[in-house]
């Protein structure tokens, strides 16, 4: 029994931190020996009594182990940690940059992305708001703006659905309010806010009586226009201003921070669905929404309104045989456009962070080595390897959380940048803040990091040979590790290799796209959207206004063309209408739409778009001669393949007893939607004969670019002084507007490839610097022995490019499959372009030669008789 005792206190002994294993034991030991002594020779109860003693050394082991783990050692280990910090400064400063770029890149992008995608729309049970498309099955267009007529339909025969509102996005010019502005407003049912489930912040909600002519006369207020046009007046309820010179009377504003259908709408009125506008369904205005009950689903929701749709088909075959319906969550549809780059940005950043991550492994693998003599003595002296772990996982932690409180001030600042830089291009960007679940996000990459990058290092150490370290030191332990550090150098290669080539295939993407010829002039081209004033509501009095300014602006000094379009390029709106050809058979369904724009015979010049057969539209086409109308490239090739377009006659819209229209010529096609959009075929209509209230001025000048706008505004107040001039802009400028979602995501994926590649060059420098340190014996013996400089520059070297090389390899695959999911990104750029990789495989080795290149020409340098001498 007594044996078998002192079995059992060698096993609770094993239980016991390393440090105090052997004095536990022994003191045991000689408790067991005092008790048993005089227990020997007496009965069986006195020596259970000895063995029931022994049992007291659990407790005491379990104490040792608290001991181990007490609140005292674990501040004993952050004191030190602190003293290291404060004693290594450079390396300190090195590791907190290296991880609060990453952090911070991570931090404020993960803001962003919880911002737009994940947070709930500001709504009331935003999870059952959906928004509602009609689909064109024939131009296969899965969303496309829905019919009046439709729309009553779902919203009078809906089982699913508690409410269905529509809106139309207008302008306007408000008077009666101080100086007059233009303002964006969305025509709205009455029960638009019902559905949305928001209140007005002053006055009252629209009532269904709201959209009842003449009662429809009210405005909602944004608050960002309240504030800015009406001084933020808690007495603008019940006011009476003037838009597009009609009455209109306040009746609410709304909260901060409400914008729907988007930032930009500063008025909402009442639409008078009257009931000969809800009878039209050849025409396609409206914009959706839908909150369905709470005992219905998705499915249920998308299944009643599409089975609706379907009875249409059969009842008006003649305007909805191709019409299907297209519903999506309301979220989705809002952001569902930047999902895709925003995730890719993502994605980015976390390569990003892995990337500063495996670089400060690298930096604390070697740090380590240095104290593989300190770590030895800690042993010896008792201290077990979970003691020595905890050590240097308590280090890396305080680095880590060290630069993530640096990551969280870069953030800070990132995420206003952002907001600065995206505000018109990506939807709900104004939400980003940092708020909880942003800073929780960062305290756990911050402690996530801080355990990843130690414990390679940790785990290194507490398998060190305690022996081996007391007697060689550094030098004997460097070699251990070598492998781990060149696979994070190979680790870290890979992941700049695949954002180095999403960088170039979006740089060569969006060359591509510039080198797009759009088909119109982008220089001395100054556009200028006007509003007439109420007086003009006759045609002829319209073209009269329209008329007289275009020939005075004409003889402005330095203007060259001027001219006037209902829809600009690049603009994103523009109006469709039914093409149907003379002496040609109906297609099924609806006839195909094409492009509607009302034009002068000034704006062909002023675009200096080609005219390419026939005329372009003239003065002689008055609204007495005979109707003309001028067809695109795209309308001409794709109706008239045979090249049979001018003189042939069409008729645009759905009324059969519209005049038929001959075509007098074609012109050259324009990118209405931008260079990376096929032009669509479209159709113009002489502006005398098919005239527009509200157009956009289009003028060709060169000169100072001040002195034009100021003269175009002169010409205009002399005109009319009533008249409201808005969104003054230059051609290019529209351009480059367009091109900015896209020149944005260039910008910050080229600014994180730019970042790891200098990471990449860091991490290979350092091991090559470590490695020719380590090797600087043997160095030495091959000089003795003979060896040239040029030898060692290329043993160095090669070495280095055995880390880059498959690093290469391995992100160039990894590069491939993220190319392949983002192709959608791309333009006329295929996912694994030869150009591209070859051009990110020549950088990638040109960056590993310079990072050898330093280590290389110092192990050149090595004096023989030293480096021996110290062997």
């Amino acid at each position: 029994m007594r044996s078998l005792l002192r079995r059992f206190i060698a096993c609770v002994a094993r239980l016991t931190p390393a440090w105090a294993r052997r004095e536990f034991q022994a003191e045991w030991d000689a408790e067991l020996e005092t008790a048993w002594a005089p227990a020997a020779g007496r009965s069986w109860r006195d020596r259970a009594s000895v063995a029931a003693r022994a049992l007291g050394s659990i407790p005491d082991a379990w104490f040792l182990i608290r001991q181990q783990w007490s609140l005292d050692m674990l501040m004993q280990d952050i004191r030190y940690a602190l003293r290291l910090m404060r004693q290594r400064v450079g390396y300190t400063a090195v590791v907190i940059v290296t991880l609060a770029l990453g952090i911070g890149a991570n931090t404020a992008m993960f803001s962003a992305i919880h911002a737009v995608l994940v947070r709930p729309l500001p709504f009331k049970e935003p999870d059952r708001l959906v928004m509602i498309w009609e689909n064109d099955r024939l131009n296969r267009k899965p969303r496309y703006a829905v019919a009046p007529a439709n729309f009553d339909d779902w919203r009078t025969q809906t089982h699913v659905f508690e409410q269905i509102a529509a809106y139309l996005a207008q302008s306007g010019s408000i008077t009666g309010a101080g100086e007059p502005f233009h303002a964006t407003v969305a025509a709205v049912s009455a029960n638009f806010f019902d559905t949305l489930g928001v209140t007005p912040a002053l006055g009252r909600p629209l009532t269904p009586a709201d959209g009842v002519p003449p009662n429809h006369r009210v405005l909602v207020l944004s608050d960002a226009a309240w504030r800015t046009h009406f001084g933020g007046d808690p007495n603008v309820v019940e006011r009476t201003v003037q838009l597009g010179g009609m009455p209109y009377r306040i009746v609410a504003v709304m909260p901060v921070g409400f914008a729907f259908p988007d930032r930009t709408i500063d008025i909402w009125r009442p639409f008078p669905f009257r009931p000969d506008l809800l009878a039209i369904r050849a025409q396609h205005f409206l914009t959706v929404i839908g909150r369905f009950k709470r005992s219905a689903s998705l499915e249920q929701a998308r299944i009643d309104v599409e089975s609706i749709a379907v009875a249409a088909q059969k009842k008006y075959p003649q305007t909805n045989e191709q019409r299907g319906t297209t519903m999506v969550p309301l979220q989705e549809a809002i952001v569902g456009e930047v999902r895709s780059p925003m995730y890719l940005l993502g994605a980015a950043v976390g390569l990003l962070l892995l990337i500063a991550c495996a670089n400060v492994a690298n930096l604390m693998l070697v740090q380590g080595s240095s104290r593989v003599r300190e770590m030895a003595v800690r042993a010896a002296l008792g201290a077990d390897r979970f003691r020595i772990a905890r050590q240097l996982l308590i280090e890396g932690t305080l680095l880590a959380l060290v630069s993530g409180a640096a990551g969280v001030a870069l953030a800070a600042a990132g995420t206003r940048a952002l907001t600065r830089l995206a505000v018109d291009y990506v939807p709900r960007i104004t939400d980003v803040r940092l708020d909880p679940a942003v800073l929780a996000f960062a305290l756990a990459v911050s402690l996530v990091t801080g355990v990843f990058f130690a414990f390679a290092p940790a785990l290194r150490a507490s398998r060190s040979n305690v022996q081996r370290d007391l007697r060689e030191g550094s030098r004997g332990a460097i070699g251990s590790g070598r492998w781990l550090r060149n696979a994070l150098v190979v680790s870290e290669v890979a992941a700049a290799v695949v954002l180095v080539t999403a960088a170039a295939l979006l740089l060569e993407s969006f060359w591509r796209v510039l080198q797009v010829r759009p088909g119109f002039a982008t220089t001395e081209v100054l556009t200028v959207e006007t509003e007439s004033s109420e007086k003009y509501q006759q045609d002829a009095q319209n073209r009269q206004f329209y008329t007289d300014l275009l020939a005075r602006l004409s003889a402005v000094p330095g203007v060259h063309a001027a001219g006037v379009v209902n829809n600009l390029p690049l603009s994103g709106q523009g109006w469709t209408a039914w093409l149907t050809i003379e002496n040609r058979p109906r297609p099924l369904g609806e006839p195909p739409e094409v492009g509607y724009r009302v034009a002068t015979p000034g704006y062909l010049s002023a675009m200096q778009i080609p005219l390419l057969q026939g005329r372009w539209i003239s003065d002689g086409d008055t609204a007495d001669s005979i109707k003309v109308i001028a067809v695109n490239k795209a309308l001409a090739d794709q109706f008239f393949p045979s090249g049979n377009a001018v003189g042939s006659r069409v008729r645009l819209g759905p009324n059969p007893k519209a005049p038929w229209r001959t075509i007098v010529g074609v012109i050259g096609n324009v990118h209405h939607a931008g260079p990376e959009v096929e032009p669509a075929p479209e159709a113009f209509e002489p502006f005398t004969q098919d005239s527009f209230g509200d157009l956009t001025l289009v003028v060709r000048a060169e000169g100072d670019r001040a002195a034009i706008a100021t003269a175009v505004r002169s010409v205009a107040r002399t005109v009319d002084p009533s008249v409201v001039l808005w969104r003054m802009q230059w051609m290019d400028g529209i351009l480059d507007d367009h091109l900015a979602p896209r020149r944005l995501s260039l910008l910050l994926v080229e600014g994180f490839a730019v970042l790891a590649l200098g990471l990449a060059l860091l991490g290979i420098y350092g091991v090559m610097s470590f490695a020719v340190s380590e090797r600087v014996p043997e160095i030495g013996i091959r000089m003795a022995l003979g060896a040239a400089p040029a030898e060692i520059h290329q043993m160095v070297i090669r070495d280095g490019l055995r880390l880059a090389i498959p690093g290469l390899v391995t992100g160039a695959a990894l590069a491939l499959v993220v190319a392949r999911l983002a192709r959608n990104m791309l333009f006329e750029v295929s996912p694994g372009d030869p150009i591209a990789f070859a051009t990110v495989a020549i950088g990638v080795l040109g960056v590993a030669l310079i990072a050898c290149y330093v280590p290389a020409r110092r192990a050149a340098r090595v004096d023989p008789l030293t480096a021996i001498r110290v062997e």
